[in-house]
């Protein structure tokens, strides 16, 4: 109408502070896997050099050197294979969202994330500390 207030069609949400900051905690957890990743790829530089897990992954340079070391081949799997697991990760986001809701995908995905750490932790040989890096991966 000529002069008349002009009519907004009524999105139903509340635009208010509240909603504010639940935009702003939600894009502050979907950012948590950026940094789980970041930090499992900073960390593995440093874990891999430590003579400990060299000791338990790697083998003796020379016998009786006490010098630990590990093939390039290894070291190359262990560091990037964390990335093909985010890969399928990602592919598997958003159906496991569709079936399982956003919620308990989010639940599922930090368990599964879970159980990559323990496998690392756990692992006494290049296999399973793969698997794990593959899961927690997946996980991210």
């Amino acid at each position: 109408m000529p002069g008349g207030a002009a009519a907004l069609p009524s999105s139903g949400m509340d635009t208010g502070k509240k909603s504010s900051v639940v935009g702003i905690l939600m894009s502050c957890f979907a950012a948590f896997g950026t940094i789980l990743f970041g930090y499992d790829t900073g960390t593995i530089s440093g874990i891999k050099e430590m003579k400990f897990w060299l000791m338990t992954f790697g083998y003796e340079k020379t016998p009786g050197s006490g010098e630990y070391t590990i093939s390039t081949p290894n070291e190359s799997l262990v560091v990037s294979i964390l990335s093909l697991g985010t890969f399928f990760g990602a592919l598997f986001a958003a159906p496991m969202a569709d079936i399982m809701g956003r919620r308990w995908g989010i639940v599922g995905a930090c368990a599964v994330f879970s159980v990559g750490v323990a496998m690392q932790t756990a692992a006494t040989a290049i296999p399973l500390f793969v698997v794990g890096r593959v899961f927690a991966g997946l996980g991210v």
